[in-house]
């Protein structure tokens, strides 16, 4: 795997992820503070947004690489393009 795809994986998704079922652990705990009630819900579902963003770009960059190191074959240069060539001489 490409090593800025590796990073955005350990950073965005796997670290960012974890701090966010920390901040929601921390918003609706049995510690929390029942004043704030309206924001809670602002940053949870903000939160859950960006998540699901970084989780797009993520494909995106997947599949940016896979069509950039993708392989195309010609059918001159298959392993039996000889025999291709004279079967269809006929």
């Amino acid at each position: 795997m490409h090593l800025p795809s590796v990073a955005y994986v350990g950073a965005r998704l796997v670290w960012g992820t974890y701090n966010s079922v920390v901040l929601i652990k921390l918003l609706f705990g049995a510690n929390s503070d029942p004043n704030v009630g309206f924001l809670r819900y602002q940053y949870t579902f903000i939160n859950i947004g960006l998540n699901l963003l970084n989780l797009f770009w993520f494909r995106a960059m997947v599949l940016a690489l896979k069509k950039r190191f993708a392989r195309s074959i010609s059918i001159t240069s298959a392993p039996f393009a000889d025999w291709y060539s004279l079967t269809t001489d006929l």
